[in-house]
């Protein structure tokens, strides 16, 4: 780091300056783990458990329909795609229910994990690296 981003950092927030780059991360990744773990676990408590994306008018009723429920779709996507059109419609039906419900809690929490994991893991390896040092300058250039 430079002498002046230094600097800057100082009038910003002393504490902020005299903190290597390994602890700020060690401190972030503790901050997204508690964060995420706290909002995944208020979003799976409120939100209702509705596994169906939509709901389907037959008649005067309503259903609600969950994604895969009915084979004739698959039935289509295989005779359209091929195993990997159904492959894929399957896929598609379990990404899209992750975002939904309860699980959107649990994906939520599993993400902020894996983000923590990650910051954890580069402060692991930065705390390793040795300090960045200004050079020292040579007694010709301070008489000058």
């Amino acid at each position: 780091m430079s002498s002046s981003n230094h600097n800057i950092l100082g009038k910003i927030n002393p504490f902020a300056a005299h903190v290597a780059i390994h602890v700020r991360l060690k401190l972030i990744s503790i901050i997204v783990t508690v964060v995420g773990i706290l909002a995944g676990g208020v979003l799976y408590v409120t939100a209702k458990d509705d596994s169906a994306l939509h709901d389907e008018v037959v008649g005067d009723q309503v259903y609600s329909v969950a994604p895969g429920q009915y084979k004739f779709a698959y039935h289509d996507a295989e005779n359209i795609g091929g195993k990997f059109g159904v492959f894929s419609a399957q896929l598609s039906d379990w990404f899209s229910s992750l975002w939904h419900g309860k699980q959107l809690g649990i994906t939520l929490a599993v993400l902020a994990l894996a983000i923590a994991a990650v910051c954890y893991f580069f402060s692991y390896v930065l705390s390793f690296q040795p300090e960045a040092r200004e050079p020292k300058r040579s007694g010709s250039q301070e008489n000058q």
